[in-house]
């Protein structure tokens, strides 16, 4: 009995799908590479935007979402609410650990009372950056 000897060569299929796995890993390498080295650093651009307050269970409840817009980041971000209601000024303030760029972070604030306020402001007292 004779038998043939096994070729080492691929067909049409392995070969398409290794090209196409080159491809995408070489394309995938390249677009890290290109955004790692064009990553512009910058200060952080924070931005605060205050929900609708509610009263509930004797206090007001202010949800908050800080979102940092610029190209760097910030740690330790304190924020200060500010809470305005028949002359009266209220202040409540949180922290955040991080605040990634391009990205967002939820916190929430309450005041004392079940008065919804008139008015609110926001500030942020400081942070650091990385």
């Amino acid at each position: 009995m004779s038998q043939t000897p096994h070729s080492n060569t691929k067909n049409k299929l392995e070969w398409t799908i290794f090209g196409l796995s080159c491809l995408l890993i070489t394309g995938v390498v390249g677009a890290l590479v290109w955004l790692g080295l064009n990553t512009e650093d910058g200060p952080a651009e924070l931005e605060i935007t205050l929900s609708k307050p509610v009263a509930e269970n004797g206090r007001v409840i202010v949800p908050v979402l800080v979102k940092n817009s610029g190209r760097g980041v910030a740690s330790n971000v304190q924020v200060v609410i500010i809470a305005h209601s028949g002359g009266t000024e209220r202040q409540a303030e949180f922290s955040l650990d991080f605040v990634p760029r391009s990205s967002t972070r939820k916190g929430t604030v309450s005041f004392s009372g079940s008065q919804l306020p008139n008015e609110l402001r926001w500030e942020v007292i400081g942070y650091s950056e990385r």
